[in-house]
């Protein structure tokens, strides 16, 4: 049966306003299968930290802040133990702002850390010139100690290591790119040579490889870093981590509304991934009002023909994802509860208090949605209890 877009669009609205109850939750795939990647490269970085520690003064940990916590890497406090640390939290603006706001609160409580939330893409001067000021105030502490102070730039991949290290070259230096930068893992494979970001005091900044922990139990975890781009979309079951983004849209009023305009959708309860994957490939085309589309009207939920591959609509759902097409998300349960939960899992805590830098404007608050799915401004949502 041969059926135009605005029959098939009919169609959809019927078969699914009659179809069996929504996926209330997720069944996550084994961890296996969403971060199967430990390159050679990542083994060596883990050697070569360790082996030249005693080189290095201060870590700039860098992670992503929709996935604050699970971007996390326990790797890195086996193999740095007390050193110096400051954590970045970067791709700010595809995170929620007020959730960031209340994760400083909570986040303060377990570590003594100095922490920032910053976007190194979108050349936010200021927060660049905020973590300059720590740099240099590291720096400023001991002259004779730190002199020509070396600060190596640590993290999972794809979380913005070299954009921050050629951010904080441009900051003061007025310097080209040093770093290879790109929108998905494994471009820095080496560990980098030394950058000098400062000329007074002097400081020069180490890129390294990102890192994936390959003890990563969590399934959870595994699909939200996997989600956000941090592993290697090639080697990972793409499909299940479109289900998984599809699942938490679908609690979001806002996030719906926003992918089902992009996608002209017809608006339909919690849509299955199929549907959506294949909105996602008729609005891409060109020519989608000539579009012909086989249908099997015998099936509660339509059996579509998919012209490209699948695996590429997935990537192309999960680009959009991560360029914040469908809003400001923190993937990770940021609540009290969940930071407090989390540091009692993993460790790491610590009693003293730390010292937040929250450069960005959080003057305009806005009431916080209870819950541990996603945060948006404007959503109007119940979060409910799910992973």
């Amino acid at each position: 049966m041969q059926t135009s877009l605005p029959k098939l669009q009919t169609h959809l609205q019927k078969q699914l306003n009659s179809a069996t109850a929504p996926l209330l939750r997720f069944i996550p795939p084994p961890v296996s299968s969403v971060l199967p990647w430990f390159p050679k490269h990542q083994q060596n970085a883990v050697r070569l930290l360790r082996d030249g520690l005693h080189h290095i003064d201060l870590v700039v940990e860098v992670r992503d802040a929709r996935i604050p916590l699970s971007s996390a890497n326990p790797q890195f406090d086996k193999v740095l133990g007390n050193r110096d640390r400051i954590i970045v939290f970067n791709k700010f603006d595809l995170a929620n702002h007020n959730m960031c706001k209340k994760m400083e609160i909570s986040f303060k409580k377990y570590t003594s850390i100095p922490f920032i939330f910053l976007s190194a893409k979108k050349r936010d001067s200021q927060s660049m010139k905020s973590l300059m000021n720590l740099l240099v105030e590291k720096a400023n502490s001991n002259r004779q100690r730190y002199s020509g102070m070396s600060v190596i730039v640590v993290g999972l991949p794809n979380v913005g290591k070299s954009s921050i290290v050629n951010s904080l070259r441009n900051c003061v230096l007025k310097k080209p790119k040093a770093a290879k930068v790109a929108d998905f893992a494994g471009v820095t494979q080496s560990i980098q040579t030394k950058v000098k970001i400062h000329d007074n005091p002097v400081i020069y900044l180490v890129d390294t490889p990102g890192v994936i922990n390959p003890q990563t139990k969590s399934p959870l975890q595994g699909l939200r870093i996997a989600v956000t781009g941090c592993s290697k979309d090639s080697l990972t079951n793409e499909l299940a981590l479109a289900q998984y983004l599809l699942f938490r849209l679908n609690q979001s009023e806002t996030a719906v509304a926003k992918y089902t305009k992009t996608f002209k959708m017809p608006p339909v309860p919690e849509p299955r991934i199929e549907i959506v994957l294949k909105a996602l490939e008729m609005e891409s085309r060109s020519h989608r009002h000539e579009l012909s589309i086989e249908v099997d009207s015998t099936v509660a939920v339509p059996r579509i023909l998919f012209a490209s591959s699948l695996s590429d609509a997935c990537l192309s759902f999960l680009q959009m994802f991560r360029n914040g097409s469908f809003g400001q998300f923190m993937l990770d349960d940021c609540r009290p509860e969940g930071v407090k939960a989390w540091f009692e899992t993993h460790g790491g805590a610590d009693p003293d208090r730390g010292v937040a830098v929250m450069t960005p404007d959080f003057s305009k608050q806005r009431e916080e949605k209870l819950g541990i799915i996603v945060y948006e401004d404007e959503d109007k949502d119940a979060m409910k209890n799910a992973p």
